[in-house]
């Protein structure tokens, strides 16, 4: 009998302590109803209640990451404010750059609800704020999703049919390899220092002969909020996606004023920079870390005008570099680029090159492609339906890295 109390009595802690079932989401709220529901607003007369309403309506859509409100193709951008003019810009109109696209909001009646409906491809993925009376710009406060570069923080489009791509993200189950700390290099080309950062892989005393990457904009890519290349290498060599690796990420910014970027001086074809990269950098590299002084487990990789430079790099030092990533390129920046690709010596270099369909230089990265296809190199170019943003940028990394490295 006592038995059977005990049973019964935790029987009902477990009853008790279980959790009940949640009820399923409700379902996701459409532009029409939403555009009903601001047309009711607009008719109540402006008190604190009406205020309230209206609050309490986009906290809701809010919280349940319903911003902004899309069906399909369709997208609903909702901004609540009694100002005078509201305008969307982000990669989808050049940031406003681009006068064919209205991007202007509409107000319902006087209720402060603006709103701007449009179209994107089902699997587009934009960054964005709220241009404000054409004087201040501000992310979404209705958004949750938000996007770091070095610069600032956007708001973030997701489309339907747009990927999160879990390798991005750090797992706390894979071991972690090593990032050094802080290492200054007094460079005689450049007249100045540069600080870098090396990344060796889990179990990196018991390797030798390891593949090297070298990074320019380091300091965005081993940034956890941006590129989050480090995490990246530790999933894709726990899964064993790719040799383990070694990665030299080189600091763009003046070492003595994080504030003052040096990307336009030193990423933009600059010789100096390629002769420090090449006379002392790589040697240091070689003499320090268990690396193969094979170019061809050497690649060059960056964004924008680091992905020029990462292309200058690789076709007038071939003997040094057997790998290219060009993320974004700006071939524009340096008209002479294809001149240079089109008279280098370089044979069966390995490429990567990506660009956004929107105000990304799509038509010059395809116009290298091509030069690049004819003189014999193996190149993979991957268009996205998104714009020059850290966001399509982190996605690619794996990408690369698989190319280069790939078991």
């Amino acid at each position: 009998m006592k038995y059977t109390f005990y049973a019964f009595f935790f029987s009902l802690i477990f009853i008790s302590c279980s959790a009940p079932e949640l009820p399923p989401p409700p379902p996701p709220i459409t532009i029409a109803e939403v555009e009903q529901r601001f047309e009711y607003f607009a008719t109540l007369e402006f008190d604190e209640d009406r205020y309230d309403y209206i609050s309490d309506f986009l906290d809701s859509l809010k919280f349940a990451d319903q911003f902004p409100i899309i069906e399909d193709s369709t997208v609903l951008f909702v901004h609540f404010g009694f100002v005078k003019e509201v305008e969307w810009i982000g990669d989808f109109n050049n940031w406003g750059e681009d006068d064919s696209i209205n991007s202007q909001g509409v107000q319902t009646g006087k209720s402060g609800l603006w709103t701007w409906k449009t179209t994107f491809p089902n699997d587009a993925r934009f960054d964005y704020k709220i241009s404000i009376d054409n004087e201040l710009a501000i992310v979404d406060p209705f958004n949750r999703k938000k996007q770091r570069s070095e610069s600032s923080e956007n708001s973030v489009l997701e489309m339907p049919d747009w990927e999160r791509d879990p390798i991005v993200y750090t797992r706390r189950e894979v071991n972690r390899g090593d990032v050094s700390g802080n290492k200054i290099i007094e460079s005689s080309p450049l007249q100045q220092a540069l600080r870098y950062w090396v990344y060796t892989p889990d179990g990196y005393t018991n390797m030798d002969e390891l593949p090297v990457v070298y990074v320019t904009d380091g300091q965005a890519y081993t940034n956890n909020q941006i590129g989050n290349m480090p995490a990246i290498l530790d999933n894709l060599i726990a899964d064993g996606a790719i040799e383990p690796t070694i990665a030299v990420f080189i600091d763009s910014r003046d070492p003595n004023d994080r504030l003052y970027n040096l990307k336009g001086q030193l990423l933009s074809g600059n010789t100096d920079f390629a002769n420090f990269l090449i006379e002392e950098l790589v040697p240091l590299i070689d003499e320090q870390y268990k690396t193969s002084t094979s170019a061809n487990d050497r690649a060059i990789m960056g964004t924008t005008l680091g992905g020029l430079n990462a292309t200058y790099l690789a076709f007038t030092s071939p003997q040094t570099f057997g790998k290219v990533g060009s993320q974004s390129p700006a071939y524009w920046y340096k008209s002479d680029i294809y001149d240079i690709v089109e008279n280098s010596s370089a044979t069966g270099l390995s490429v990567f090159l990506s660009s956004g369909t929107y105000y990304d230089g799509i038509e010059d990265t395809q116009k290298m492609q091509a030069l690049m296809s004819s003189k014999g190199h193996s190149v993979n170019l991957v268009t996205v339906n998104e714009g020059a943003s850290w966001g399509a940028w982190r996605s690619q990394i794996d990408d690369i890295l698989i190319q280069f490295f790939g078991k």
